[in-house]
């Protein structure tokens, strides 16, 4: 949807307000109230405008959804006026200057960030559970592979080292030979973590579970093909209760790896067609509201579409029963989020305009593992370190306006810059048995990420067939 040229006037005139200093006729705005963070000055900024008009317009004595958020917004700014003593003060909400910064919060659209986190997360986690399968493949894993649980937390997906050096290992590994071109695979995907709140954004949990299969095709002995389908969730919970993102996200992956000798250069691009519930809960005190509290439910959905390139150049050194392999990686993603109308909160429903990310990032690691001979079967230590940086995703604003709102005054809200520079440590073993059984515990940390702190363990079985 395209913002008219008067909607791009009015946004600029919100971004000159939050310049000027108060004057003696000024004072008693909500944009002039001490504290607020960036996305509380927003929304008071916001009703400092919208309200003067509603009000000339005479909407306040409607039973309407314009007449409730003209009530709503002349509430805020007598409880301005009666904390900087200036102004009306009939319809004062009675609270401290905290409390209406919090309910300014409360009244802003912040669990719409969560949409972006959710896409970057759907493709790393896309990005390493096929990384993973070419790194079997390259092996000369063919057949029916059951990969299990992998985890990733809070984004950072974990990095599984190569199972075993089958040229080295003796007669223990059941990854001797090829046994046909064809091959099918199975990936369960999880990943939970949380994000602290800022004076961007508010904190939030968030989980998120999926499956990944396809089938694949050794073209010659150095070159592999194939397709995936995908599926995930994530469900994302704002912190104090204020609401929630469901998303839901279907893809199609192709992928390819080549290899010659010690080398390797993996490939993949993928299509995700994403859907989002979202509930924002509005949620402050106010005597002239139903039982001395304002406490409704605003809810949305909408689409999107995500395109991920993921391309990766790596080798694999030998040297008795050790793999050194040093590696890097390019992930490139592009999300498109159509806009959506609120329901459900009268006169406080918000319009978003749609939403466009993008981000670029480079990983540079390596790996190191180490094969034992046991009686049973092999057991591969292993540790991995990684550096990764982020080009391209940077801070933005999404776009939005109360949906009651006929005079269309649109806000911006912005968000915190993502980091750029951080890292990846991981330990593990793998066991490797007769018959073609394998399994696998990892663990891992990241360092480096600001407002985010999370540690991983991963487990999983392989069989083969």
């Amino acid at each position: 949807m395209t913002i008219h040229r008067a909607s791009a006037l009015r946004i600029l005139w919100l971004s000159t307000l939050l310049a000027v200093a108060p004057s003696p006729a000024q004072a008693g705005e909500l944009r002039f109230t001490p504290g607020l963070t960036p996305y509380q000055l927003s929304m008071g900024t916001t009703i400092d405008i919208v309200c003067p008009q509603l009000l000339r317009a005479g909407f306040e004595t409607q039973s309407s959804p314009t007449g409730d958020l003209t009530r709503r917004c002349r509430e805020m700014r007598h409880t301005a006026n009666a904390l900087q003593g200036g102004g009306a003060t009939s319809f004062s909400l009675g609270i401290t200057t905290e409390q209406l910064a919090e309910a300014l919060g409360r009244l802003s659209p912040e669990e719409i960030t969560t949409q972006g986190t959710g896409a970057i997360e759907t493709g790393s986690n896309q990005a390493r559970a096929i990384g993973a399968r070419l790194g079997q493949l390259r092996l000369g894993a063919t057949g029916l592979s059951l990969s299990g649980l992998r985890l990733y937390v809070d984004g950072q997906s974990v990095e599984l080292a190569q199972l075993l050096d089958t040229h080295h290992a003796g007669g223990a590994s059941a990854d001797g030979g090829v046994a046909g071109r064809f091959g099918v695979f199975v990936n369960g995907l999880y990943s939970f973590g949380d994000k602290d709140t800022t004076s961007k954004e508010q904190g939030f949990d968030f989980g998120t579970g999926g499956v990944l299969a396809g089938v694949d095709y050794r073209f010659t002995d150095n070159l592999i093909a194939g397709v995936a389908l995908s599926f995930s969730s994530t469900d994302a919970d704002i912190d104090l209760g204020l609401g929630d993102v469901d998303s839901r996200s279907y893809g199609v992956i192709l992928y390819g790896t080549y290899y010659i000798a010690g080398l390797y250069i993996d490939a993949h691009g993928s299509f995700n067609w994403n859907t989002y519930d979202s509930r924002r809960r509005i949620l402050y005190a106010n005597p002239f509201d139903a039982g001395g509290v304002t406490d409704r439910t605003a809810k949305g959905d909408t689409d999107g579409r995500q395109f991920t390139i993921n391309l990766g150049v790596g080798y694999d050194f030998r040297v008795a029963r050790f793999t050194l392999t040093p590696y890097t990686r390019l992930e490139y993603l592009n999300l498109h989020i159509d806009d959506f109308r609120e329901h459900g909160a009268d006169g406080l429903d918000l319009e978003v305009r749609s939403q466009r990310l993008e981000s670029l990032q480079s990983a540079l690691g390596g790996r190191v593992a180490y094969a034992i001979s046991t009686p049973v079967g092999v057991v591969v230590p292993q540790v991995h370190a990684e550096w990764r940086h982020e080009f391209q995703n940077d801070a933005r604003n999404f776009t939005a306006k109360y949906a009651n709102d006929p005079f269309n005054t649109f806000f911006a809200i912005p968000t915190d810059n993502p980091d750029r520079n951080y890292f990846a440590l991981g330990a593990g073993a793998t066991a490797v048995f007769k018959g073609g059984v394998s399994g696998f515990l990892s663990y891992e940390t990241i360092l480096g990420l600001r407002d985010v702190s999370h540690h991983s363990f991963t487990g999983g079985v392989r069989v083969e067939f």
